[in-house]
């Protein structure tokens, strides 16, 4: 029975004039993951050619409230009393009303899950792992390690071009004859907004970091030392803690901030202490060092390292130093005689 969906019967059945078969049937092959794009696809189609259908979910979640508030007033009449003021059976209805109420914080969760799911394809990349994307409109994007790009599926449509980043991405965005803006939105409270321009975003859990290659953008954040919305001109760096604090400064080689898209770092007096950032945020690996004086060791110039091994072979023979390795865990100490 699977093998017969077709569009034909999936647009009947985001009309709502499919049969309980025929529902159970579509269910049951959507389910399957090798079904799951042409789904999708399908019911994006469905939208474009029909656009008055929308999902609803704030006014599924009012009716449901309505529906909610008519069962308990039905209740409470229901009830019987036992002596003046005393109502029997009142264990039974908040008993009933928390079911009721975990049901609908469940509905809430996953439809946002499926939602989020339905609308956006997400793109990841694993320690040390560097990957190109091409997006609809023509824009490119090159995804740092352990980085995560969650991007429209299949369009972008007339609005504007929104997506999200979790880690560190090169963008090359192209200027439409529309103009549409284009918003790489972070988890770190910080949008950058621009209209074409190359740009490097860096959102981890540390902090965040723009900076700008070509182009002009504006970042919309929540900080106590920048305006709302800051504009920023090409060879501008903007880095910011936790807290959006941070400050500007002007680079005179922008470029030198996307070499790590070939696999190429370049330090200037970057201390041990940032190369274990570094470590964490590319491979996954945590860094204990035995004397913290260590952790000011400087390391200068421009290196290539294609993979962990290579990474940590460097700082080993460049600062001379004895690293041990346990899983993803290394152990720094002194090198000996």
């Amino acid at each position: 029975m699977r093998s017969h969906i077709t569009k034909e019967l999936l647009f009947s059945h985001f009309s709502g004039r499919t049969s309980p078969i025929q529902k159970k049937m579509i269910d049951e092959w959507a389910r399957e993951i090798a079904n799951e794009e042409t789904y999708y696809r399908w019911l994006d189609e469905y939208e474009q050619l029909y656009p008055e259908y929308q999902v609803n979910l704030d006014g599924a979640i009012d009716r449901y409230h309505q529906h909610a508030r008519h069962q308990l007033g039905t209740m409470n009449e229901d009830s019987p009393t036992e002596g003046p003021g005393k109502t029997k059976g009142v264990k039974g209805l908040s008993i009933h009303w928390a079911v009721a109420s975990s049901v609908l914080l469940l509905v809430m969760m996953g439809s946002y899950l499926f939602r989020d799911r339905l609308l956006y394809q997400a793109y990841s990349t694993q320690n040390g792992e560097i990957k190109s994307l091409i997006l609809s409109d023509g824009s490119s994007v090159v995804l740092n390690a352990n980085s995560t790009l969650k991007v429209p599926r299949y369009f972008f449509g007339s609005g504007t071009r929104h997506v999200v980043l979790i880690g560190e991405a090169n963008f090359n965005v192209v200027h439409t004859s529309s103009h549409q803006r284009f918003v790489v939105e972070t988890p770190n409270r910080l949008d950058i907004e621009v209209l074409g321009t190359e740009f490097t975003v860096y959102a981890r859990s540390r902090g965040s970091k723009v900076m700008l290659r070509r182009g002009k953008v504006r970042l919309n954040l929540e900080s106590e030392e920048f305006e709302k919305s800051v504009s920023m001109k090409p060879g501008d760096l903007i880095v910011l803690d936790k807290k959006n604090k941070g400050k500007l400064s002007h680079s005179a080689n922008p470029d030198i901030h996307t070499l790590w898209a070939d696999h190429r770092f370049v330090f200037e007096r970057t201390t041990l202490l940032e190369l274990s950032q570094i470590l964490e945020d590319n491979y996954s690996i945590h860094t204990t060092v035995n004397d913290k004086a260590l952790l000011n060791l400087t390391l200068s110039g421009t290196f290539t390292a294609k993979s962990e091994n290579e990474m940590l072979d460097l700082i080993s023979q460049v600062l001379d130093l004895q690293i041990i390795r346990k899983k993803d865990h290394i152990f720094i100490s002194k090198q000996t005689p």
